[in-house]
């Protein structure tokens, strides 16, 4: 079955040598180990990876004859002229309310900026997630209900992780392409917490797949990408060796995407007012919330707040498919 990547945020653009990288049979341990372990290493990786990307993007959006890159399957999908035979087995993070109100925010803010002529489509709010690991994509039914059978008796060690392992996630920021935008974070690295967390703990004395009873492992020192590293293991241990296509340094939540024709050229004015909107809207998240202390009005997401992990399967692109189960939130 063919590989369809709309909203390809899959080259690493975090600045790390490759010759860095390891060849661990974990490419999440990988990365950490390519960054000493060090939060501050990721957390630029992280910033670094999602800046050059939207540098580059707008490069393509300024050059003279650029073409938007709709998704033509959902285009087909919200015609009724398709069925999405894409089946593909994860494990989500879903968005607490005060994150899903953000993008609610912030796709009004697009959507106010696109010209009329760029068609698209809104990823409706309950349909919003955070990929953790991919654990197969783009197979038959049949492929995927063989995994979803070997997973099955290890699912709650994996749905409910979060309650015991919580990274932070702050600094929302529009990363756009031609063929869609979403909301990226990073890792929190010393921000003030506004959400009451345990004592924090350390990287290194969070030990991977402790027991549900073990103590809590807080502290930005378990960022997002140690959490990665956690559930790609405890996948992998349950016998279903994860495909992980987003091993690079990206925690983002799609908002929304391009379905127009294809082949239209973009006009140099619309692209131009285009980069300039979403830079401004960039400012805006970081002048609103980048220093925020408010806990009311913040961007801070911790992994688990409402909701533990989502392990699901099907058509789950445009946030469809079935959950197996969801863990519990805290």
């Amino acid at each position: 079955m063919p590989d369809s990547r709309p909203n390809d945020f899959i080259a690493d653009l975090s600045g790390l040598p490759s010759s860095t990288i390891s060849t661990d049979s974990n490419p999440f341990n990988a990365f950490i180990t390519a960054c000493n372990n060090d939060l501050t290493t990721i957390r630029n990786a992280y910033e670094s990876h999602r800046t050059k990307r939207n540098a580059a993007q707008a490069e393509t959006f300024l050059r003279p004859g650029a073409q938007l890159a709709p998704d033509t399957i959902l285009r087909d999908l919200l015609a009724r002229r398709a069925v999405d035979e894409r089946n593909c087995l994860v494990i989500w993070a879903r968005p607490p309310a005060h994150i899903l109100a953000l993008a609610q925010k912030v796709q009004a803010k697009m959507t106010a900026i696109l010209p009329d002529s760029w068609q698209h489509w809104l990823m409706p709010l309950h349909n919003m997630h955070l990929t953790v690991v991919e654990a197969a994509f783009s197979q038959t039914p049949a492929e995927i209900h063989a995994l979803v059978a070997r997973l099955r008796p290890h699912l709650p060690p994996i749905a409910h992780y979060t309650t015991t392992h919580r990274a932070r996630l702050v600094r929302p920021y529009v990363s756009m392409d031609t063929s869609a935008f979403a909301l990226s974070f990073l890792p929190a690295a010393g921000e003030p917490e506004l959400s009451t967390q345990p004592p924090p703990g350390s990287a290194t004395g969070c030990a991977p797949m402790s027991a549900a009873a073990a103590p809590v492992c807080a502290g930005d020192a378990y960022t997002y990408h140690h959490l990665r590293r956690d559930v790609y293991a405890l996948v992998a241990q349950a016998g279903v060796q994860p495909a992980a296509r987003y091993q690079v340094p990206s925690a983002h939540i799609t908002l929304g995407r391009f379905v127009g024709a294809t082949g239209e050229s973009i006009g140099a004015e619309e692209a131009r007012a285009f980069v300039r909107a979403v830079e401004e809207i960039n400012q805006w998240l970081a002048a609103t919330y980048a220093a925020n202390n408010d806990p009311v009005e913040t961007a801070e997401w911790i992994i688990g707040q409402e909701r533990g992990l989502d392990v699901r399967y099907g058509p789950v692109w445009y946030g469809g498919g079935k959950s197996l189960i969801v863990g519990e939130g805290f």
